[in-house]
């Protein structure tokens, strides 16, 4: 199920994988995490990786199926793309979307956000 969520995604259906991501009977392991934002990279869909970290900051769930650095390693995969890309408006957004979410910002990420800024 959690495939299928990934490729609505990928299809810019963002709806219908919102829906299967936030059913609270799957359960969205790290290392199936970091195998979507990995394939994401791959094939240049940085909006996927920042739609995920949406989804998933945004579920009070996620906090509990996901660890803090997993959340940093989707936020600054996203940020990454968006840099590598020039495309610092998308950048700005999501660092204004990080930064008003939840997660505890770890120093790397940091980082990176302050030099985008």
């Amino acid at each position: 199920m959690l495939d299928l969520a990934y490729l609505f995604l990928m299809e810019k259906k963002r709806d219908q994988g919102e829906k299967l991501i936030r059913n609270p009977t799957l359960k969205l392991s790290e290392q199936k995490l970091i195998f979507y934002v990995t394939n994401a990279i791959k094939e240049d869909r940085v909006d996927v990786i920042h739609t995920l970290f949406s989804i998933l900051v945004s579920c009070p769930l996620s906090e509990e199926k996901l660890s803090n650095g997993s959340l940093n390693y989707v936020a600054s995969s996203s940020l990454k793309g968006y840099v590598k890309n020039k495309d610092m408006e998308s950048a700005k957004k999501l660092i204004v979307e990080i930064e008003g979410s939840t997660l505890l910002i770890e120093s790397p990420l940091q980082l990176m956000i302050d030099r985008v800024k």
